[in-house]
């Protein structure tokens, strides 16, 4: 009777840990509230001050954006990723005082810092869940570079004031110097990656040009706003990424398009 007793304690107990394990949700449900939540960001919580008071919206966010970006489905999720990313711009330019979350923002999307180790990098098959892991270099940059790039852009051409775009552009030059790097090179040389049949089917050409043109647009702010006794384009030709726009200059200087890279 002791022995019966104690193997169905042991089934129950089995029992309540598949429970346990097993997820409270399915994926679909989630996606679908993680979306409709998404559709809900805009840019008048800016006027909810308190909840801006000590980041701790902000923090929040970017809790979201790492989790999202790790995530197995992280594809599935981008409007989401969108949708935070473009509330902490509005944030920034709302109040500059805040500029620091556009670092914290690379950081989240998994651009710099230790999002770039050693001779890999964001660019490079990181041994993460970011969707850059299992992105084509053919298609064009990863969506959370773009995104990255195009953040830094916006603040740039939202903030004013000599002090406020000081302290971007130097934000810009600490942070955003390797994955230019790393951009300029992929764009420069897989072009060519894939199957000629791949390369015939794939849209990524005009895709391509845009990203060309957005990393330029960046490196032309670093270099044209650069404060005075600071060698930005010598730094740009030690890093290679000189070299590597000559090598886009080749594919794409004759394009009616590409005005930013010549």
């Amino acid at each position: 009777a002791v022995g019966a007793v104690g193997r169905e304690c042991a089934v129950s107990s089995s029992e309540q840990q598949q429970q346990q394990q097993a997820p409270p949700y399915s994926w679909r449900d989630l996606r679908h509230k993680l979306l409709a939540i998404a559709d809900h960001v805009h840019y008048n919580l800016m006027s909810c001050e308190h909840l801006w008071q000590k980041q701790a919206a902000a923090q929040h966010v970017l809790q979201v954006l790492r989790a999202v970006g790790v995530h197995s489905h992280a594809a599935e999720l981008q409007p989401v990723v969108h949708a935070y990313a473009g509330l902490l711009v509005d944030r920034i330019t709302a109040a500059p005082g805040d500029l620091q979350l556009l670092q914290q923002l690379w950081e989240a999307l998994g651009l710099t810092g230790r999002g770039l180790p050693g001779s890999g990098g964001v660019l490079r098959g990181r041994q993460s869940g970011h969707t850059s892991g299992r992105h084509d270099p053919s298609q064009g940059l990863p969506a959370e570079a773009v995104l990255g790039l195009t953040a830094a852009a916006s603040v740039w051409q939202q903030v004013a004031g000599t002090s406020s775009r000081s302290k971007l552009w130097q934000l810009m030059y600490d942070n955003l110097l390797q994955l230019l790097e790393q951009c300029t090179e992929q764009l420069a040389y897989s072009s060519r990656s894939g199957t000629p049949q791949q390369q015939l089917n794939s849209s990524s050409p005009g895709c391509r040009l845009d990203h060309v043109q957005l990393v330029c647009h960046i490196i032309e702010l670093l270099v044209l706003g650069r404060p005075a006794g600071v060698d930005a384009a010598g730094q740009l030709t030690q890093l290679g990424i000189t070299r590597n726009l000559v090598q886009l200059f080749t594919e794409h200087g004759t394009d009616a398009a590409a005005e930013l890279l010549r």
